[in-house]
């Protein structure tokens, strides 16, 4: 996330303050000689949005030298759950506003309720993103946003669950 050549770690906390609270993300640089456990960088979600209910470190999915994270937002949109994941950007300078955000169409979708590296999925030197949507139409789904020098809000594929409650997404 810093570019220091060490691998750094992300924690969210989704019930900060209490269950309706917005949410944290905490992201602690690595360093040859350990953490020292004071967060180097926060992110912090809105009113009952339970920022946090999932985190990733996602690779460098802009190609900028610099390692990426992507955050749930399980409560976005309450009281419904489920609204919304976001990308942040690694690198000087940190920024506390998420690059993309991939938000549902609709309440409860369940879009953020996890996040996860997906690899390279189209080989083209950038890695992807994976976001679970575990109720979208009552049977869930995996949603992919490809990695590239412009990061779009489009989904690249959405794979759609069988059969109603089936919860595709959901891991």
């Amino acid at each position: 996330n810093n570019g220091d050549g060490v691998d750094d770690v992300i924690v969210g906390a989704s019930h900060w303050a209490n269950s309706s609270g917005p949410g944290k993300a905490y992201v602690y640089f690595g360093s040859r000689f350990f953490m020292d456990g004071f967060d180097d960088r926060l992110f912090v979600g809105v009113t009952g949005g339970q920022l946090g209910k999932s985190v990733a470190g996602v690779g460098d999915m802009n190609g900028d030298g610099f390692e990426d994270v992507a955050v749930g937002e399980a409560g976005y949109g309450a009281p419904m759950y489920g609204r919304r994941a976001l990308v942040y950007l690694g690198g000087p300078p940190a920024d506390d506003q998420p690059h993309l955000t991939v938000t549902g169409s609709n309440m409860g979708d369940g879009v953020g309720s996890t996040v996860a590296a997906a690899g390279d999925t189209n080989n083209d030197g950038y890695p992807d993103l994976g976001i679970g949507a575990y109720a979208v139409n009552g049977k869930g789904a995996a949603i992919f946003m490809l990695g590239g020098d412009f990061l779009s809000p489009t989904p690249a594929l959405v794979i759609g669950g069988g059969p109603l409650n089936q919860a595709t997404g959901s891991s």
